[in-house]
């Protein structure tokens, strides 16, 4: 009974998310209190209605670099627990029926059991798969909560920060902001080639 409401619910949210994007808009352009930013910054990393990264530089830009990145750390990281929680407890079935449709994953779950700390922090921080895809697969596993939620802490805060900073400085500063942007880009890149060198499954 409790995975039909929970999945009910999901849709419920995710509907009434997509119907009132254009008001939570506007809305957010408001500067609203910050703790209902921390609960739509939630559900927007739920229910993806739009690019999270879109919703990270928009808060940057109405809240400043570090208060606007400061909710979305919030926001995914509780987003994040409760994909887990939902995985691990409700709808374990469903959710590894749903992961077979990602093979690489399956392919990879052996190194990334052995190293889930490692592993975890390298696709926060390397948007390899969907974020959706490894909250649910570390609840289906046996990767520990308190693992789960350091590393993402860990390896989600550099992006997060400087999409805040971005959309904070994009229009007042856009050469500084590219910059930083080029830097972050080229960081990710030496990350993805190092991970692809350390990683066992790429040397197949």
């Amino acid at each position: 009974m409790g995975k039909w409401l929970g999945t009910a619910f999901y849709i419920l949210v995710f509907a009434a998310a997509y119907l009132y994007r254009d008001a939570l808009s506007s809305w957010m352009s408001s500067q609203p209190p910050i703790g209902y930013m921390v609960m739509l910054a939630t559900l927007l990393a739920m229910f993806p209605v739009m690019p999270y990264k879109l919703v990270i530089a928009a808060l940057g830009y109405v809240y400043g670099a570090w208060w606007g990145g400061l909710i979305c750390v919030i926001g995914s990281t509780l987003a994040g627990a409760l994909f887990y929680a939902g995985a691990a407890y409700f709808f374990k079935a469903q959710a590894q029926r749903w992961l077979s449709g990602y093979p690489k994953l399956q392919r990879l779950s052996n190194w990334m059991e052995a190293h889930p700390f490692e592993a975890i922090v390298l696709y926060r921080l390397i948007p390899l798969f969907p974020q959706s895809v490894i909250n649910l697969y570390a609840g289906v596993s046996s990767i520990s909560f308190g693992i789960f939620m350091l590393a993402s802490l860990i390896g989600k805060i550099p992006g997060v920060f400087v999409y805040a900073y971005l959309g904070t400085s994009l229009f007042k500063q856009p050469i500084l902001a590219v910059s930083v942007l080029s830097v972050y880009l080229l960081i990710l890149g030496i990350s993805i080639w190092v991970y692809k060198r350390m990683n066992p499954f790429y040397k197949k």
